[in-house]
């Protein structure tokens, strides 16, 4: 549950901000994956949504009373259990209520064992959040920490940062332990057995179903999508009349959104058929670029300014730069401005618009809803 605003992690990556929201949309989504023979997973127990630390560079705290949790992080939770969610993900995270040794509820027996399995009655898979991470890797070798979580009661220890110390590790300990090798045991047996109920062991002549189904569900993205868009501002800049020429500027946040841009500019004026000229931006824009820029562009009636910017591992920020707002200043002018945001939906803050669209995702399927609508 997105319930800080400041989170720098989870943001887009939660259904919304309420446990009443976010509780129906799982429901719906285990519902669907579950018709499709798809392993769903609700992550991170026992909730990450109220944090303002990134596990993946520190160990962040949820400072809250069981009673509190109760009300809000672990309702969403408690209704995946009820409808049978195949996998729940235990994050990085201490929760002094539950165990007060300061010991992160991926490798907590207390968290795990006792109070997930024993006290929600859950009898799923358990998997760890990726142990590579520095909430993990700063405080535990990776050995440790895998032993710790599987006999926590965890079945998959996700991505420990050394994987050969970690199998020599559970080698000696399924050697050795013979309750150790019982947790092994059966962890195995849940992974074979969710496998099977997936399809998984497939023959050939089922592949060609499930290329159709592929294609079925591709189409239904696409329906998400578009239906997933908000639209704030003045509607009547669109459709772009076909006699407007537009510019478009996109912000990019890392150099693999370089292709999600690509692909948005390229649908955008395929189907629109406009002259239309776009450019990549960042912070390291120069002023005498920003003015290079705004010259090339100065027969444009309308300018795109699209932003895609989302939580990141390891950046441990969700907030944009000041310099974002001053380059989009500079950029649009006085001229009508459309405000896409691909991703982070807090950031319609950032400069003045007419138009507002929020995708709330920056997939295929969005790029192409955002056209469509």
């Amino acid at each position: 549950i997105n319930s800080n605003r400041n989170n720098p992690i989870i943001n887009i990556r939660s259904f919304g901000e309420n446990s009443d929201v976010v509780s129906e949309n799982v429901l719906e989504f285990i519902k669907g994956a579950n018709s499709q023979k798809v392993a769903s997973c609700v992550k991170h127990f026992p909730g990450h949504g109220d944090t303002e630390t990134d596990s993946h560079i520190s160990m962040p705290i949820l400072n809250k009373s069981i009673e509190e949790l109760e009300k809000l992080e672990l309702i969403p939770f408690k209704k995946a259990i009820e409808n049978a969610v195949k996998s729940i993900m235990v994050g990085h995270l201490a929760v002094p209520s539950i165990d007060d040794s300061n010991t992160p509820a991926s490798l907590s027996k207390k968290i795990i064992n006792d109070f997930l399995i024993n006290k929600m009655n859950y009898n799923g898979i358990v998997i760890t959040d990726a142990l590579d991470m520095h909430a993990i890797s700063d405080n535990y070798s990776s050995a440790d920490a895998v032993i710790m979580t599987l006999e926590a009661g965890a079945n998959i220890a996700l991505m420990p940062k050394d994987v050969l110390s970690s199998l020599l590790k559970l080698e000696e300990m399924i050697e050795s332990d013979n309750s150790f090798r019982e947790k092994i045991i059966n962890s195995y047996s849940k992974i074979y057995n969710l496998k099977r109920w997936c399809g998984l062991i497939l023959r050939f002549a089922q592949l060609e179903k499930y290329s159709k189904i592929f294609l079925e569900h591709q189409k239904l993205a696409l329906k998400v999508a578009v239906d997933a868009i908000e639209i704030k501002g003045n509607k009547n800049l669109l459709p772009i009349d076909e006699k407007v020429n537009f510019a478009g500027f996109a912000y990019i946040q890392r150099d693999a959104d370089l292709q999600s841009g690509s692909r948005f500019f390229t649908m955008l004026s395929q189907a629109t058929e406009n002259d239309c000229d776009y450019a990549f931006i960042s912070d390291e824009i120069t002023e005498e670029q920003i003015a290079d820029f705004s010259e090339g562009i100065k027969d444009a009636e309308i300018v795109f300014l699209v932003v895609f910017m989302k939580a990141v591992a390891f950046k441990g920020t969700i907030k944009p730069t000041e310099k974002l707002t001053h380059i989009f200043n500079k950029l649009k002018s006085n001229k009508k401005t459309v405000l896409i945001l691909f991703g982070n939906p807090y950031l319609e803050d950032i400069v003045e618009y007419d138009l507002l669209i929020k995708t709330f995702s920056d997939s295929f399927a969005s790029l192409a809803a955002a056209v469509v609508k």
